[in-house]
């Protein structure tokens, strides 16, 4: 493993999803969705939360903050996942995301997708995103990636390289 720094504007666009999930996340715990202690949730407990407040929902449970639970749930794993893009992929499959989140806002009735797609912090990670498209700027671990197979190939011109990623 090789730790990459990501530039500034990464920095900058993670800090904006950051807030959004931030965001949606203290509204869960204000409404007693979420413990209230928690720090950090992840995307199975996002997850795990939209089940259980579905399942709620399917019994019978009349309680206006269950719907908006499950819509503020989905807000955040979509939030979650487009942070996930940036720091994994980088810019491109996070505007191309972002993007598609914009155009689905326009036809749908989702309330989830409505809301998010009218969030400051997301509305400025999108921007963001394609300002650093247009600077060419792309994770910098394919910047590394490709000095070390360049380094690998001077040194040792006959070797075969297999390069295993995870997005």
């Amino acid at each position: 493993w090789e730790h990459v720094e990501l530039p500034e504007k990464f920095l900058k666009i993670k800090k904006f999803l950051d807030n959004c999930i931030k965001e949606k996340l203290e509204k869960l715990k204000k409404w007693g969705l979420i413990g209230s202690l928690q720090q950090a949730v992840t995307k199975k407990q996002l997850l795990d939360l939209q089940r259980s407040i579905q399942f709620k929902l399917a019994r019978g449970e009349k309680d206006v903050r269950l719907w908006q639970g499950v819509s503020l749930s989905a807000e955040a794993i979509k939030a979650q996942h487009a942070l996930e893009l940036l720091e994994t992929q980088g810019v491109k499959p996070l505007f191309k995301y972002t993007s598609r989140i914009y155009e689905e806002a326009d036809k749908t009735k989702t309330k989830a997708v409505k809301n998010l797609a009218k969030d400051l912090n997301f509305k400025s990670a999108h921007i963001l995103a394609e300002s650093a498209i247009q600077e060419n700027l792309e994770h910098p671990k394919l910047t590394r990636l490709k000095e070390i197979v360049e380094e690998e190939i001077k040194d040792n011109p006959d070797s075969k390289i297999i390069i295993f990623n995870h997005y």
